[in-house]
């Protein structure tokens, strides 16, 4: 199989070098326009039955994580981040949080969600699963045009994320400095692990934007689940892809944000089928919360 697809990539490339001697943007727009079209005759020629199938949740599950999944887990184990295969990898996982995120959005606006299911299903649920193959599919490179177009401004976003580090980092050193002198004097008694989760809680400050949800019903719970679990480290994520290149700290946010969508996309698969049968039980989105807060401190 290795074989076969180092084959096929090289013939790939052969013909885009022929596109790309009389149009560049024809060769580089040519992938997109291939799965374009393909999308169009699946859609007017394919049966309903054949597509009702191709377009189920199984295969979205497979395509947007059970291939990251395979993937990355064993070079985020390893920590083989040489050659930009797990800086990919990261923007992979990015890419479908991105899109899980916007799925989230037609869920606030009363009964746009009901009103999509009805009006226009089938066409949604064909584009969700193209869309997904677009990501993923090395010819198309879509995650990691859809993350550079998130993060366009490379160099800005590396000088930001330089400042924010350095101010982040020293403003954690001096809480927990204060902390440690506090405690030593007598005027605090904190255990080491609560003066460092302050420490970091202060050096990464949008997460006390979140704390909030603790306190709210469970529906609402949800809502800051999403933006702890997936707004947070899709903005680090794109910050971390974005400086990653020539930068060792860029290097290790890459190793620690491809881990953690590893482990968050297991518990959050786990979470969801065990809400089918605990779901009534009282503060449990706000379980999944606390969790979030655990896996990222």
């Amino acid at each position: 199989c290795a074989g076969l697809a180092a084959k096929l990539r090289l013939s790939w490339q052969r013909v885009t070098k022929k596109i790309g001697k009389t149009s560049k943007m024809l060769a580089s727009l040519l992938p997109h326009l291939i799965l374009l079209v393909v999308f169009a005759i699946y859609l007017w020629l394919m049966p309903h039955s054949v597509r009702s199938r191709v377009q189920s949740p199984v295969v979205y599950f497979a395509l947007a994580k059970l291939y990251p999944f395979v993937w990355s887990a064993d070079p985020a184990a390893k920590k083989k981040s040489a050659g930009g295969g797990l800086r990919h990898l990261l923007e992979l996982w990015t890419a479908f949080y991105i899109v899980e995120i916007a799925e989230e959005v037609p869920l606030l606006i009363p009964f746009m969600s009901s009103l999509m299911k009805y009006a226009a299903y089938d066409f949604l649920m064909a584009a969700r699963t193209f869309f997904a193959l677009w990501l993923t599919l090395p010819f198309t490179d879509g995650a990691r045009l859809l993350c550079a177009s998130f993060s366009s401004e490379h160099s800005r976003l590396a000088r930001l994320r330089k400042a924010a580090g350095k101010r982040g980092g020293e403003t954690g050193a001096a809480l927990g400095w204060l902390l440690d002198s506090a405690s030593r004097m007598g005027l605090v008694a904190m255990p080491a692990s609560l003066q460092a989760f302050c420490s970091d809680l202060l050096t990464h400050w949008v997460h006390l934007l979140v704390i909030p949800f603790l306190f709210t019903p469970g529906f609402l719970t949800y809502y800051g689940a999403v933006v702890s679990g997936k707004v947070i480290p899709v903005r680090a994520s794109l910050r971390a892809t974005a400086v990653a290149s020539g930068n060792s700290t860029g290097g290790q946010d890459v190793e620690k944000w491809t881990t953690y969508f590893i482990v968050f996309s297991a518990l959050d698969f786990l979470h969801r089928s065990a809400t089918l049968f605990f779901g009534w039980i009282p503060l449990w989105q706000h379980l999944k919360l606390v969790g979030i807060f655990w896996l990222q401190f």
